[in-house]
């Protein structure tokens, strides 16, 4: 296993900071996941759940309002509900997008259009665009309808249970367990700072090459690149003429996610900001020495350093102009030489054009991971169901191979 980090764990990377570890990337996990959870039943280990916010804050007409959460979902909650409410009818098999007998009309849409036919009052509008371009991590006019229908096909048609899955359960001691619990029991070399740089068929035999001159052979290679940066590593065959025109459009999320420490206690809360604004979205998560640890999340990380305190702290007096953020940080995932993007999320028309491609071996070569996965887009779960897949893809290779060469 060649590892071009210094760790493992890809977009999950669990990282002491801000006096506590905190997850720089992929975080949250949930029983309806089914590739992840018996991982994590496998290790033993423990969840814990984010808070529950008692109190949200969001805009009207340029106007901070402040209420309950039921308040805020009370704003949001008919429209969402009629954003997703043929689900059942246009993704059925959450497994199997494309078996859906409607996926080449929906597939067209982006989360724009869906909202454009709703015919949604303007103050709604503007939140729910604002919240969903959070959870697209990029515009709503290219973010992928089906996209978003996928998350809620995954969570058995069930708003709440998808807002359940999608942020409220994480690991007690990080996401650096359940990755180093599986690496404990693979037997495989991994070594660090290994960048590949090409991979050339010679033969039957494949030679991958670092940028540091260093060569590897095997009789199959399996690539865990995220699209964005797909083509970064020369292919000698090139890869498919699709697969090159996927990597070079690339997909939907182009975002940033932030922590930053308040000084003092604060009550637990959402805060979600006008639509256009650099931070869609902050919430509460802990308390620590006295201090508040808050999340936020962005859709353009060329908008956003987060590391600027300057910066953050701007953004945070939008909510609270007293507030006084005492250290922030962040890892931003779309400068990543080896991630190019946040969490996968299709765009319009993506998802019939490339996927079946995608997923397709070219003869010993095999792409893997969330960007590549049939269920769960953009999530841990995506990543292991697709390794799944393809180490059976890549079994039968194999023996096939050694078969016809014996």
């Amino acid at each position: 296993m060649l590892e071009g980090r210094d760790r493992i764990g890809g977009r999950t990377w669990t990282d002491n900071r801000l006096g506590r570890d905190l997850e720089l990337g992929g975080t949250w996990v949930h029983w309806s996941q089914p590739h992840v959870w018996p991982e994590i039943m496998r290790y033993g280990l423990e969840l814990t759940p984010s808070p529950d916010h008692e109190y949200a804050y969001w805009f009207e007409d340029g106007k901070m309002k402040k209420g309950t959460k039921t308040e805020f979902i009370g704003l949001m909650g008919e429209a969402l509900t009629r954003f997703f409410e043929d689900s059942r009818l246009h993704m059925p098999f959450p497994f199997d997008p494309l078996a859906s007998p409607t996926m080449k009309e929906i597939d067209k849409l982006s989360v724009n259009d869906r909202l454009n036919q709703l015919n949604l009052d303007p103050v709604v509008y503007d939140n729910v665009k604002n919240f969903l371009e959070a959870c697209l991590q990029g515009p709503a006019e290219e973010g992928g309808y089906s996209t978003l229908l996928h998350w809620i096909s995954c969570s058995m048609h069930d708003l709440s249970l998808m807002f359940e899955a999608l942020g409220k359960f994480k690991l007690a001691k990080g996401t650096k367990t359940l990755i180093e619990s599986i690496a404990s029991d693979s037997v495989a070399d991994i070594q660090f700072t290994k960048t590949v740089s090409s991979v050339e068929k010679v033969d039957d035999v494949y030679k991958v090459f670092t940028k540091d001159g260093e060569q590897f052979k095997a009789k199959a290679v399996i690539v865990t690149l995220p699209l964005n940066v797909l083509n970064k590593i020369e292919f000698k065959p090139a890869l498919s003429e699709l697969k090159q025109m996927a990597a070079a459009e690339g997909q939907n999320s182009q975002g940033i996610k932030f922590w930053a420490k308040l000084r003092g206690k604060y009550e637990a809360f959402s805060a979600y900001a006008p639509l256009g604004s650099p931070v869609n979205f902050v919430s509460y998560e802990y308390e620590v020495d006295g201090d508040s640890i808050i999340v936020g999340f962005g859709t353009d990380a060329s908008r956003l350093d987060p590391n600027d305190l300057s910066a953050i702290q701007n953004e945070i007096n939008r909510w609270f102009p007293d507030a006084e953020v005492v250290e922030c940080t962040g890892h931003n995932w779309v400068a990543d030489e080896f991630s190019g993007q946040t969490w996968n999320m299709q765009k319009r028309n993506q998802r019939i054009r490339y996927l079946t491609e995608l997923q397709r071996p070219e003869h010993g070569l095999f792409l893997a991971g969330a960007d590549y996965a049939n269920g769960c887009p953009g999530m841990m779960d995506g990543a292991i169901e697709s390794g799944l897949v393809v180490s059976r893809k890549v079994q039968e290779y194999l023996k096939t191979h050694v078969e016809l060469t014996k």
